[in-house]
C-alpha cells in the first residue's frame, strides 16, 4: 500500500481489535496478552490446564492489576473462575496491593447459591467459599508472616463460616 492508505488500514484494524471484531496478532501490551491467556484458560474450564502452572509465573504489577480487574468483572457466581484468579495472584505475592487483594477476597460477603449468590440455593459450603479459601491457602504460602496475620484477621471476621473456621 502506498501513501495514506497503510496508516488508515492499520488504524482501522487496531480499532476493530479493540472492539473485538478482529483479534490483533500483536498484543496491545504484555499484561493484556497474559489476561487473554487467562481468559482462554477460564473458558476451557479445565482445572488441570498445564498453562496454569507455566503461563503465569512472575506476574508484573501491571499484569496483576489487570487480573484484579478481571476478577472484579467475573460474576460472583463464578466461584471456580474467581478462585483460579486468586490462585494465580496468590502465587505472586510481592507488593502491598497483592496482600490487600487477598484481604478483600476473604472479606467478601457470603455467596449463598451457585445460581445466584444473593439467594440460598445449590452449592456446598466449600464451593461457595472457594475464592476466599484459596486466598487463605495462598496467603499461608506467601512467606510474609505479618501480612499473613492481617489476612487471617480479616478472614476470622468473615461472614462465611467456612472462611472464619479455616482462619482460626
Amino acid at each position: 500500500m502506498k501513501g495514506w492508505a497503510a496508516p488508515l488500514l492499520g488504524a482501522a484494524l487496531i480499532g476493530l481489535a479493540l472492539f473485538g471484531a478482529v483479534r490483533s496478532p500483536i498484543p496491545r501490551s504484555p499484561a493484556l496478552a497474559r489476561a487473554r491467556l487467562l481468559e482462554d484458560v477460564l473458558k476451557a474450564k479445565n482445572d488441570n490446564d498445564p498453562r496454569l502452572d507455566s503461563g503465569f509465573e512472575n506476574l508484573t504489577p501491571e499484569e496483576k492489576r489487570v487480573f484484579r480487574t478481571l476478577y472484579s468483572k467475573i460474576p460472583r457466581e463464578g466461584r471456580n473462575e474467581r478462585g483460579t484468579v486468586v490462585y494465580l495472584l496468590g502465587r505472586n505475592l510481592k507488593q502491598p496491593e497483592d496482600w490487600t487483594f487477598l484481604r478483600e477476597v476473604v472479606s467478601e460477603p457470603p455467596c449463598l447459591g451457585l445460581q445466584d449468590c444473593s439467594r440460598p440455593g445449590a452449592g456446598d459450603e466449600v464451593t461457595l467459599a472457594y475464592p476466599a479459601l484459596v486466598a487463605l491457602r495462598q496467603a499461608r504460602a506467601g512467606g510474609d508472616i505479618a501480612e499473613l496475620e492481617r489476612v487471617l484477621a480479616a478472614a476470622r471476621s468473615s461472614g462465611v463460616p467456612a472462611v472464619a473456621r479455616a482462619a482460626r
